[in-house]
């Protein structure tokens, strides 16, 4: 099996990545598979896509895909709200609600990885261990249904922690690190450098069973080009059975690079394995429309059914 070619996320931001070129457009003109255009940022849930594009997925599927890379969310909302040029993205279930509040018809098509941690310092090793002390999360996203539900899971509440609000991932990484905080909410990479600075893992997103991070699209993509889209998921499935069972030495340097893990765990990183895309689960969907209600970010009426797609059903 040929080794990954390794490029750089750099690389990635300066090049509008164009899986297949002129096949795509010769397929599209024959009426199958044209172009896909996706949002993505530096992070676990993303490297799917990445990976398709350096195997050929998508080629193999007759389909452009335009990646168009982001360092931060807002960055990523505002492109995605300024037009339609961006036909997807990956984001959070509570993005979805706002986004469907503010008039965007976008819908949640396939759950991603969705693998966040609740970290806590060497003293705190259990839920029952965080009353009273300083948890960093980002008020109103995912982070902070996470802390939520994973306090819940346990019959406390957030009443019983001293919440910081920090949205930059780095920065509340930092803040964590320097001892300003006792815990907080991180996703990969964040979660693995904190661990590696002597940090606990308290739980995970995985052992809550709850999932607020999906891959989305504009509802109009999903209806006009549906052909797009599943070609779009093939080329993702391959690439997570590839990665599932090849030698992480096919894969390691871009998942690092992409990532942005620490170029020194490049022999020690514990890869998960990763689930094949798939529409979210309605459970998952329910309780993090319910958090938006109880937060007051949505007051219009949203079913789950309303709020995800079945196309690959």
């Amino acid at each position: 099996m040929k080794k990954l070619l390794f490029v750089s996320f750099v690389s990635l931001i300066a090049l509008t990545l164009t899986a297949c070129g002129n096949q795509a457009t010769e397929t599209a003109g024959a009426g199958e598979t044209g172009t896909i255009t996706f949002a993505t940022m530096p992070a676990l849930d993303a490297f799917p896509v990445f990976l398709a594009y350096e195997m050929g997925f998508f080629a193999d599927e007759g389909l452009d895909v335009n990646v168009i890379p982001f360092f931060a969310a807002p960055e990523r909302d505002a492109a995605f709200q300024a037009g339609t040029d961006i036909d997807g993205l990956i984001f959070d279930l509570i993005a979805l609600t706002l986004y469907q509040q503010g008039g965007i018809d976008v819908i949640a098509v396939a759950s991603s990885i969705g693998l966040t941690y609740l970290l806590g310092s060497p003293e705190i090793s259990t839920l029952h261990d965080l009353p009273g002390h300083h948890v960093l999360i980002s008020l109103n996203t995912a982070m902070d249904y996470v802390l939520e539900r994973a306090l819940g899971s346990v019959g406390l509440v957030q009443d019983y922690v001293e919440l910081g609000f920090i949205p930059p991932l780095s920065l509340r990484l930092e803040t964590l690190l320097a001892g300003h905080a006792d815990a907080a909410v991180l996703p990969e990479p964040f979660a693995t450098m904190a661990m590696n600075e002597g940090f606990n893992s308290i739980v995970n997103t995985w052992e809550l069973d709850i999932n607020p991070f999906s891959y989305g699209f504009r509802r109009e993509v999903i209806e006009n080009r549906p052909q797009d889209v599943l070609a779009f998921f093939r080329g993702l499935n391959n690439a997570v059975d590839f990665l599932n069972t090849a030698d992480r030495e096919e894969f390691i340097d871009i998942l690092i690079e992409v990532v942005g893990y620490p170029p020194e765990t490049r022999d020690t990183l514990a890869v998960p394995t990763f689930p094949n895309f798939a529409t979210p689960q309605i459970h998952h969907v329910e309780s993090v429309l319910q958090f938006s209600r109880d937060r007051g970010l949505l007051t219009m009426e949203l079913t789950p059914h309303q709020a995800i797609s079945t196309i690959l059903e």
